[in-house]
């Protein structure tokens, strides 16, 4: 116990509980996985970039849930305009040279 005190300031946090978390397995599974994920802000950093886009010099004046509701929806509109993108993506395959299995059909 003693030795688990001493390390927990210098050794990373994944490390510690792989070592001293022993008597409570879940908990240590748990904060394994949770300790060892990367992290990424790149779905913040496209917020801002929504937020900036409403929040200009002309629309300064609004309130902080008119402009909450606004990036809210412009957010979803680009992920909606995204998705049909993707799909129309989809939609466009050739199937050319595709033989037919009709004759397996009853």
């Amino acid at each position: 116990m003693r030795a688990a005190q001493n390390s927990y300031k210098t050794r990373p946090p994944v490390e510690w509980w792989d070592q001293f978390g022993d008597h409570i397995p879940e908990l240590r599974a748990f904060a394994v996985k949770i300790l060892g994920l990367t992290c990424s802000s790149s779905a913040c950093e496209r917020n801002w970039s929504t937020f900036n886009q409403v929040h200009t010099k002309r629309r300064n004046r609004l309130s902080a849930i008119k402009l909450n509701s606004l990036v809210f929806i412009m957010f979803n509109k680009k992920l909606k305009f995204r998705k049909s993108r993707l799909q129309k993506k989809d939609d466009n395959l050739i199937f050319e040279n595709v033989s037919s299995d009709d004759e397996w059909i009853a």
